[in-house]
């Protein structure tokens, strides 16, 4: 029984980035490659670089970078795909995940002067969903809208005293709460690390890089 194809709004774009035409794509996982069809496709030479580019709401967000091969009127083809999250896409679009972090409240002078020596207030949660301007966790402790607070992670992306603030929250029950925060500030390791982190998990196809020998072997 075949798998039915899902199709999405796309661009056909040239290797320089000009659009040749509108349409749908669908992914084939298994030949690492993007169909794309359209009422009219250009036709393009075999082994030539195209781009096909997932549209979102009228926004570019994901970009396909294959070779042609095959070429219709309705329909084109491209493969040894390598696939980029777009940038802006990138700060918008959250992903799940399950990433154990600690907590700590953004406290002001005086009360720090009232801790002990190297005490530290740290709480338990658990991130459920993150972006470049996003983080949702769920904690057994309970913080108000408007809370301040910094998030530190360590596997499987290290992220040290994220400045969040929370601006939802969500019952998860009598014992745990969920929060939803937006980034007020990361390091420049922090947000190296996090982009990096994202890409990774955004990323359809495994790195590949072809070389130009073997795909003039693959066109004879």
């Amino acid at each position: 029984m075949s798998r039915q194809r899902r199709y999405f709004k796309a661009l056909l774009k040239t290797e320089d980035g000009a659009v040749l035409e509108e349409g749908y794509a669908c992914i084939l996982h298994q030949d690492r490659a993007v169909e794309f069809r359209s009422g009219f496709v250009p036709l393009m030479k075999f082994g030539t670089t195209a781009h096909i580019v997932r549209v979102i709401e009228d926004q570019e967000t994901h970009c396909f970078t294959g070779q042609v091969y095959l070429s219709s009127p309705k329909l084109l083809r491209i493969v040894n795909v390598n696939d980029k999250l777009l940038a802006e896409a990138e700060l918008a679009l959250s992903v799940e995940t399950s990433i154990h972090a600690k907590l700590s409240p953004v406290l002001s002078q005086a009360e720090t002067f009232h801790l002990p020596i190297g005490k530290l207030i740290k709480f338990d949660a658990e991130i459920y969903s993150i972006s470049m301007t996003t983080i949702k966790f769920t904690s057994n402790e309970k913080f108000a809208v408007g809370t301040q607070l910094f998030i530190s992670t360590e596997d499987p992306v290290h992220l040290k005293k994220v400045l969040v603030e929370v601006f939802q929250t969500i019952d998860f029950g009598e014992e745990k709460a969920g929060y939803r925060c937006k980034i007020l500030s990361l390091s420049e390791s922090s947000n190296t690390n996090l982009s990096e982190y994202l890409e990774k998990l955004n990323q359809i196809f495994p790195i590949i890089e072809v070389d130009e020998e073997d795909a003039e072997e693959d066109r004879i």
